[in-house]
């Protein structure tokens, strides 16, 4: 019964809400076409959180096969829907994408409809423009999926890739990602009172980017928002709070008078870095600029656009988004998240979808509609990663974490299951070839109680500056134990911020210097009993923008 009424369905000149055309080699034309937008629900749905991350949750299409709603004006005529009636019903054989095994292709939904297939057969799908692509078939999933599902009465045909996840094949599991670029320390505590940022770098500028660059990172987190006139920036807010003199919307200033106002820095001075001349002169950057940089760089980058005060992107400001990223050959290399998650994949969608939530109810439909994407990741927060470690692994998913910013809980987070974690100034292998040893210290500088060693360092009388990295270092003749680490810390700050991290699991550590507190920093090595073979301490200083 149920065919026949899907045979009904497709001589009325109908199609599968929303599924996707994969993009065809020779094919320009935008890669998606979707039902009209009042037809669909969104797979990702996000809401706010008190860390300004969006959670996602799916709801689903429509259950009626629907017409496809009329292109824009700037898509070619040639991509325009022809009736079933007068598409082809041919089916052959032809090769798949890799040569290998033959597979049957379908140039229409009714022949697709009545063929014999068993569950895990694969067909190629042609019924142009809509739908083009690898698909599998597999028993009625149970949802209707807006993307790339097709109904096919008791089964569904579910696109597949034969390769997931551009960042997998790139980047091993236990990779860090940077947070709003690299700003190196963050006094949340501050941030909360008044409208300041403290860091390395202040957050979102293209120094920021820059500095997680020269760093070592490889995939970067930016946030972005859209000014008066439609240009993309980086900021966290849709207005100007981290800006002065005042406040106010991004949608009521343009570009130029954005990138006029300077970016309100808390720092001793009146807003310059003692050790550069050049730091004062950020200023909020294009995300054109940025991903320029990134591609140049070979780069990821993770976009946030931000949902705040109801801030809505226009269909045109998604568009400009879309051919910016292709402009720069980025599609495959940047990951959409929040309130550009849902959009970006429906023009580009071989980009990384990050997804904050279950795509589904129970875990094999979460799975089948995750495959059905050519590149994708889970991004939760630490406190939820019991909650999907099993599920990511089971299924092979990419797990990201944000965020963390203590080296200890970082390692139990990629012991738990993750395979990235975002952070603000936790570094793995840092690439400090761009920095200079401005003071060295051995065995002999430090105070030894035990087997335990520890050594002051005077803020002021180390001329110590914001930004300098210390860099503290120690090997063992002994098998590691629990309870031996690193750590370097402003013990007697009022807000104790410090890098701490288990001998086990490295043999040095990184802390950044801030000068919110101008106290007195310790290294200390906890052995537990260990024989310490070597161990050594270095203040380092960025030279790659120069000195007074």
């Amino acid at each position: 019964m149920k065919k026949i009424l899907c045979f009904l369905l497709c001589c009325s000149v109908i199609i599968c809400s929303g599924c996707s055309k994969a993009p065809s080699p020779n094919d320009n034309t935008q890669s998606l076409i979707s039902a009209d937008s009042s037809e669909i629900a969104e797979t990702d749905s996000v809401t706010n959180t008190s860390s300004s991350k969006k959670q996602t949750s799916t709801s689903s299409v429509a259950s009626s096969l629907k017409k496809p709603s009329q292109e824009s004006s700037s898509k070619s005529n040639s991509t325009q829907s022809k009736p079933y009636s007068e598409a082809s019903s041919t089916v052959s054989k032809v090769q798949n994408n890799s040569g290998g095994t033959a597979m049957t292709t379908f140039t229409d939904y009714v022949s697709l409809l009545f063929a014999d297939l068993k569950i895990g057969d694969k067909v190629f799908v042609d019924i142009k423009p809509y739908i083009y692509g690898n698909f599998k078939i597999t028993e009625d999933v149970g949802f209707e999926n807006g993307y790339s599902v097709l109904d096919l009465g008791d089964k569904s045909a579910v696109r597949f890739y034969d390769t997931h996840n551009s960042w997998q094949e790139k980047f091993k599991p236990g990779s860090l990602i940077s947070h709003k670029g690299f700003t190196g320390y963050c006094d949340f505590e501050t941030l909360s009172k008044k409208p300041c940022v403290n860091g390395t770098y202040p957050a979102n500028t293209l120094e920021s980017v820059e500095h997680a660059i020269r760093l070592g990172y490889k995939i970067i987190e930016v946030d972005i928002s859209v000014t008066g006139d439609g240009t993309w920036v980086l900021a966290h807010e849709t207005n100007t709070i981290f800006h002065e003199p005042t406040s106010r919307p991004l949608r009521n200033l343009t570009y130029s008078e954005l990138k006029a106002m300077p970016i309100y820095r808390n720092w001793k001075g009146g807003g310059c870095w003692e050790f550069s001349e050049h730091i004062a002169t950020e200023y909020t950057p294009t995300l054109d600029e940025v991903l320029a940089l990134c591609a140049k760089n070979d780069v990821f980058i993770y976009l946030d656009a931000k949902w705040v005060n109801n801030y809505d992107y226009t269909e045109k400001e998604m568009d400009d988004l879309a051919q910016m990223i292709r402009k720069h050959k980025m599609e495959r290399r940047c990951a959409a998240y929040g309130a550009c998650l849902t959009p970006l994949i429906k023009r580009i969608p071989e980009i990384i979808a990050a997804f904050s939530s279950m795509p589904a109810k129970d875990e094999k439909t979460s799975a089948l509609l995750l495959s059905t994407y050519e590149n994708y990741v889970i991004d939760i927060p630490h406190i939820k990663i019991n909650e999907f470690a099993s599920f990511t692994k089971k299924y092979n998913v990419p797990l990201t974490i944000w965020l963390s910013d203590d080296y200890r809980e970082i390692d139990n987070i990629f012991s738990l299951g993750a395979d990235y974690v975002m952070t603000d100034f936790c570094l793995e292998n840092p690439n400090l070839s761009d920095y200079k040893t401005i003071h060295s210290f051995n065995f002999d500088d430090f105070a030894k109680k035990g087997k335990d060693y520890s050594l002051l360092l005077s803020f002021k009388n180390l001329g110590l500056h914001p930004g300098d990295m210390v860099v503290l270092s120690a090997k063992s003749s002994d098998t590691a134990k629990d309870g031996a680490y690193l750590r370097v810390a402003t013990e007697s700050s009022p807000t104790v911020r410090f890098a701490e991290r288990e001998l086990k699991n490295c043999d040095n550590i990184c802390y950044v210097v801030n000068d919110k507190f101008e106290y007195d920093i310790t290294a200390s090595v906890i052995t537990n009993g260990m024989n310490i073979t070597d161990l050594s301490l270095k203040i380092m200083r960025e030279s790659a923008r120069g000195e007074k």
